[in-house]
């Protein structure tokens, strides 16, 4: 599966290459950053930051993304791509079951 199969939906495409792809959705104003990775190294993971920080600057917003509470290695990703915690949220999944949703932010710096 290709990264652009895996990020449709997921608001406009922004940066695409072999390695990973990047997409911005607004939901409600707030721009929420999707990453998809086809490959992982340190060299790519430097490269998808940089990626990110170009993004944000070029469109001057702060970027939001949501991790499971309990999906550690996501949340691990998140933070080497520069993301804070910023709070955790009670919601209902799909099945009306509850499930705690931690929201992470990137500030957007002029």
């Amino acid at each position: 599966m290709k990264n652009t199969d895996k990020l449709k939906g997921k608001g406009d495409l922004l940066y695409l290459d072999d390695d990973f792809g990047i997409s911005l959705e607004d939901k409600h104003g707030f721009g929420f950053a999707h990453c998809e990775m086809n490959n992982w190294s340190p060299t790519i993971r430097k490269r998808c930051r940089s990626a990110i920080d170009r993004l944000q600057r070029e469109h001057k917003i702060d970027a939001y993304a949501v991790s499971a509470k309990a999906d550690k290695k996501h949340q691990k990703f998140l933070k080497a791509m520069g993301f804070e915690f910023f709070k955790n949220n009670l919601t209902l999944d799909d099945e009306g079951n509850n499930l705690v949703l931690s929201i992470y932010w990137r500030e957007y710096y002029a």
